[in-house]
């Protein structure tokens, strides 16, 4: 199990291996792509990044009859041709709309094969949850065990 932070920090570091990380990696370990609403059919397209965060940023309103979670079925078959994981920061999970959000991204990776994470993005020891507390919210939302990025992700 591994989790991205923002930093790498010593201190980080230890913590992460108390609370049951195998690795930490940081955002500039590789090519992570930051979701947005209209960033994200151009993102998947492009072969060289292998994590797409946060797809569901930058969703003003949704329908009346679904929610606009920033993927749709074209884009989750982009993201399965070019082996792009799609992630999820619990920082970005501030509301409720944002949640539901999520979990509709992730019903539609689930139905087109797509791997999905849940990370923390931590920026200090605090902010760390441990492996089994994002594993856990993973299955709450969704997430099943097939889902997770079985191989090693390319560092840059």
């Amino acid at each position: 199990m591994f989790d991205i932070v923002t930093k790498k920090d010593p201190e980080l570091i230890t913590s992460a291996k108390q609370l049951g990380y195998s690795e930490i990696f940081t955002l500039s370990d590789f090519n992570v792509a930051i979701g947005g609403w209209e960033k994200n059919r151009v993102i998947l397209t492009d072969k060289n990044i292998e994590v797409l965060l946060n797809p569901h940023s930058g969703v003003k309103k949704d329908n009346l009859h679904f929610r606009q979670g920033g993927l749709n079925q074209v884009l989750c078959k982009l993201a399965n041709k070019n082996n792009i994981i799609i992630a999820f920061s619990l920082d970005a999970l501030r509301n409720k709309n944002d949640l539901g959000r999520v979990m509709a991204n992730i019903k539609l990776c689930k139905k087109f094969n797509v791997k999905v994470l849940i990370i923390s993005l931590a920026k200090t020891k605090f902010e760390l949850r441990s492996a089994n507390d994002l594993t856990a919210f993973g299955r709450t939302l969704g997430i099943e065990k097939k889902m997770w990025p079985t191989k090693k992700i390319k560092r840059k």
